[in-house]
Parts: structure tokens; sequence; C-alpha cells
């Protein structure tokens, strides 16, 4: 793959945007389209915009790529898999369109510990985003958890850890497992006759490396923490919602009983802190999304304390912070729980959180608050959208019907009028975005398949 550039103008925005010389994928002979640089160029001319781009960005040569022959898989950290074009190839690039791994392989997928899972003549292998094998491909099945993986070796199903030494044997008799949660727990499904002693056909099983059978656990990947549910499934008179550390050492144990006033736990951004929201008797079961009752409370796992203040809604404020609604405003706690600020808001109709900022109704147009309920922008809006990297930017429709991209202090990321009410930018569909190293990376599909990555540096704007 040779050395390219093309300088992409945005209005008010100049996003650099080229394709880094690295090592060709010779897999199909697809290469980089570049719009500033022919096919037939040489490798001095080549050089030659190499040191252009440099002058247009002395920080970081890696500025994007403009990649066709291939669509677009998966993204995780700035990794991009793709499949040739009409051919079950997979391989991935980085952000320069270098091709860590060559584009041979039958199946590929990121892992939730950030490696990658592939799949070679049948069998399963894992390597790191480096393109280096980490294990090799012997398995013919394989999950990730954060250190360890489940595969299935010559028919025997096993957790091993990441040098291939052998955790775990399982039984594989009554249960068929396919995936790790975390690296405490299993998921996998069997007869429900077999596992419960009752009823007929498949049920999913979650059980815990010793075998003991829970019936359901979640596991959050940004506090490394656990919520296993648990409940009476003879008689339906209790139910029990565990919040498990990544040790598996229990931090806060609550249980509901039939006929009694019922909670459910939240898990928040935080080890120490969590929210309880009152619920039916049973709905704990279903997920630790909101029911919907208004009625949180804040709770402190360490001391073993619930706030007495009571809250509308209770959730996490970006990474570091948490946030409570009660009536006439906000209250924000760090992630120990302690309050460190406060503010009024009265008079509004509709209320929603969007990353790091609040978004206020009042009639038919919006503002947008921080943290400390001080306006953004001091502008009115016809409308907003959540929709882009987790919610750590927000979209909004000024008064004129144009959209543009603000972040959480209400700095324009993207100008009104390069992005519209749905997911396009600049004439092109947005098919994934994600924060990188504080860059803010769109990856669009132009019309005729070509996929390029936008990189913006929305801190140095």
């Amino acid at each position: 793959m040779k050395k390219k550039a093309t300088i992409l103008l945005m209005g008010l925005l100049t996003v650099a945007i080229f394709n880094g010389c690295g090592n060709k994928d010779t897999s199909k002979d697809i290469s980089v389209v570049d719009t500033a640089v022919t096919e037939t160029q040489s490798e001095q001319e080549c050089e030659t915009v190499s040191e252009a781009q440099e002058e247009v960005s002395t920080e970081d040569d890696t500025q994007g790529f403009v990649l066709s022959g291939y669509k677009f898989r998966s993204e995780k950290n700035g990794f991009y898999i793709v499949s040739i074009e009409g051919l079950p190839f997979y391989g991935m690039v980085n952000a320069k369109g270098d091709f860590v791994i060559p584009a041979e392989y039958d199946e590929m997928e990121f892992a939730q510990n950030g490696n990658v899972l592939l799949k070679l003549e049948g069998k399963w292998g894992v390597f790191d985003t480096e393109g280096k094998e980490v294990l090799p491909f012997e398995y013919e099945e394989i999950s990730a958890g954060i250190n360890n993986y489940y595969v299935k070796k010559d028919g025997m199903p096993m957790v091993i850890d990441s040098k291939g030494n052998v955790v775990k044997e399982l039984d594989a008799e009554i249960i068929s497992y396919d995936k790790m949660v975390g690296d405490l727990y299993l998921h996998g499904v069997a007869l429900a006759e077999k596992i419960y002693g009752w009823g007929s056909g498949y049920a999913n099983v979650f059980c815990d490396l010793n075998g003991d059978k829970v019936q359901w656990v979640e596991y959050f990947y940004n506090t490394q923490l656990y919520r296993v549910y648990k409940g009476d499934l003879d008689n339906g008179n209790w139910e029990t919602i565990d919040i498990i550390d990544e040790n598996g050492d229990l931090l806060y144990e609550l249980t509901n009983k039939k006929d009694e006033e019922s909670y459910t736990v939240h898990v928040l951004n935080s080890t120490k802190v969590c929210s309880l929201e009152k619920i039916d008797f049973g709905v704990a079961s279903q997920d630790v999304a909101s029911t919907g009752s208004g009625e949180y409370y804040l709770y402190n796992m360490e001391k073993q304390e619930r706030s007495e203040q009571k809250y509308s809604r209770i959730g996490s404020l970006g990474d570091g912070k948490i946030y409570g609604k009660k009536e006439g405003g906000i209250d924000i706690f760090d992630t120990d729980g302690n309050l460190i600020n406060s503010f009024e808001l009265t008079g509004y109709d509709d209320f929603s959180k969007v990353g790091e900022m609040f978004v206020v109704q009042y009639g038919q147009t919006y503002r947008v608050y921080n943290e400390n309920g001080e306006e953004l922008t001091g502008e009115r809006y016809l409308n907003y959208s959540n929709n882009y990297v987790g919610r750590a930017f927000i979209k909004v429709q000024n008064l004129s019907g144009q959209w543009g991209v603000l972040d959480k202090n209400g700095k324009q990321i993207l100008p009104f009028g390069s992005v519209d009410d749905y997911s396009w930018y600049h004439g092109s569909e947005i098919i994934k975005d994600s924060t990188v190293d504080d860059k803010w990376y769109i990856l669009t599909e132009e019309v005729d398949g070509t996929l390029r990555l936008n990189i913006i540096d929305y801190n140095n704007l």
C-alpha cells in the first residue's frame, strides 16, 4: 500500500486525510483510492506528498485513510476489520489504512479484551492489534473474557489463559457453553429439564467457573463489576441482586421478598457507589434498564448506606461524575459518592442527559447545559440527537434548520450544515464513529462504496 494524501475542506473545518505508506495487502490487488494522487505515482512522488502532509499536521501523521474495494465490518479503538468486497476474506487496518492483519482469514472479530479473534481453515486463534499471535490456530470455538478465554479444543470445552494454559476444564454433558462473561462467569444453553428438573426445550444458563448456576449475569467493562441476579425458581418468593468485583468479592447484595417493598440495583461508573430504584417485585430479573418508577436513591457500597434524598433519576455523567435529578434541580457527585455541586433547574417541559451535558426543553425549543448548570452556548435549538460516540458529542439543529455538532464545552466540532438529521457527513453515510486519544474518528462510506476515515482533533480546533 503506497503512502498517499488528500486534503478535505469542510467549510470552517479542515481535516487532513491520508493513507500511510505501509505493507500492501497482498491478498487482493486493490489499492487505496486517492482523489489528489493517482495510482501510477512513483515512490518519489509519494514521499513528496508525505512532506506536504507533515506541513498540515506535525503532531500526528495518523490522519485517516481512503480505502476502496473493501467493506467495513467492525471497529475497536481505532482499528477496523474489513472484508474484501465480493470475497469472504477478512483483514484489519489501522487508522492509516495499513493492513496490520492481511485480508486472508475466513472470519475475524474483536474480542472484549482488545485482541482479535481469527478463524483459518476451521480453527480459531488470537492476534493482538499489532498483528502478533497470542494463541495459535487450534481451537474449534473461542470466546474472550478479560484475561482468559473459553475455548473448545479437540471437542473438550475449557477455560485457558493468554498463554494457552488450562485454567478450568468444563463438563460438556449438561451445558453447551458458548461465551465468557468477564473472567468469572460462563454462558451456555442446556435442556431445561436437565438443569432445572422441569419444562422442555432449551434454557439460557449462566454459571461461575465452579459450575454454580445463577439466572443472569452482566459485566460492566468500565468498572469491571458484575451484576448477578438469582431468584427462587421453585416458589418465586424471593430474588437477589449481587454486585461482585473482578476478584469475585461481593460488594453488595440486595434481596427482595414477595409482598414487600422491592428495589433493583443499577451499576454506575463507580466501584463504590451504585443506585437503587424502587420496582415491582420480579422486575429486577428482566434487566438493569429503568422501569420508570421515578424513585431512585444513591447507595454507598463501602459504607453500606443509602442516601435520604430521593431522586427521579440517577446516572453516570461521563467517566468521572454521577448526577441525581431531583425536584427543582440537579446534584452532582464524584465517583466516591461525595456531593460536589448542586444547581437549580425548574420550569422545563422535558429533560435528558447526553454524555456530560443536560438537554432541557422549554416549549418547542431546547437549551444545553453543563454540569454546573451553565448554558453552553446561550442558543435555542429546534432539535437534538445523541447518536455520536457514546454521547461524547451532541448534534443540534439551529433555528435556521441546519445541523451541527458540539462537544461538552459547547465548542463547535462540526459546523452547521456539514451534517444532517440522519447519519450523513458531507454527503457520505456515517457507518461508524469513535473517540481515540482525544480525536474523533468518523468512518463514512461514499456512494461508490469507498471507505473514508476522517480524523478530527477536536481539542485543537
